[in-house]
């Protein structure tokens, strides 16, 4: 993240009073149980969480933490920006956000204000299907957690 953003008004997106919202959208688009990492995530002192209510419920979410944005995860390429400027409204310069491999949003992303830096290769043996809905995947913690 380059320079703070001008706009962090988004309709429908507000913090997050716990993880409680997020675990069921969580396990779909990664494709397997995190409650125990995204609890500590939120628990960390600085830590804070922005999410997008469609319907009623949750839509999408963003964590935010010192430096760091993800994990997190988009509905559709027209909550990324929305979703990038509420999670990042107080970032300093050069927060990171690690994009996953196959995610579809980089491109808005890069019309968030977001630069790219380096692209990283994961190798693989086997089988190249990972589970979830991984395209909805906006962010990982980190490239071994997700």
């Amino acid at each position: 993240w380059d320079a703070p953003p001008r706009d962090a008004a988004n309709a429908g997106i507000r913090p997050a009073a716990d993880a409680d919202g997020l675990l069921e959208l969580d396990r779909r688009a990664f494709g397997g149980p995190r409650e125990g990492l995204l609890r500590r995530i939120l628990g960390e002192p600085g830590s804070s969480c922005q999410v997008l209510y469609r319907d009623g419920r949750a839509a999408g979410y963003l964590i935010a933490r010192e430096g760091k944005l993800g994990p997190g995860c988009a509905p559709d390429a027209a909550a990324v920006g929305g979703l990038v400027r509420a999670a990042a409204s107080g970032a300093a310069a050069g927060t990171r956000l690690q994009v996953p491999a196959g995610g579809r949003y980089l491109d808005p992303l890069l019309a968030a204000g977001l630069r790219e830096r380096r692209r990283l290769t994961h190798m693989r043996l086997g089988d190249q299907v990972l589970p979830g809905e991984r395209g909805l995947l906006l962010a990982q913690i980190s490239y071994s957690a997700g």
